[in-house]
């Protein structure tokens, strides 16, 4: 599974996001307390729920 697109909408910090991921490497840098630990759970929640299914 390729994940192509994710969108967050009130998820701890984040009111709503859009990432669009390149097919090959995505990097998520930045200062402390920004939000890439969030956007990595988000992701992880939605591919939890994904296998589920």
């Amino acid at each position: 599974m390729r994940v192509q697109r994710l969108h967050i909408e009130n998820f701890r910090g984040i009111r709503e996001m859009r990432i669009d991921f390149h097919p090959q490497l995505n990097v998520f840098a930045g200062k402390n307390g920004i939000g890439k630990t969030t956007i990595l759970n988000a992701l992880e929640k939605t591919l939890d729920i994904a296998h589920l299914n």
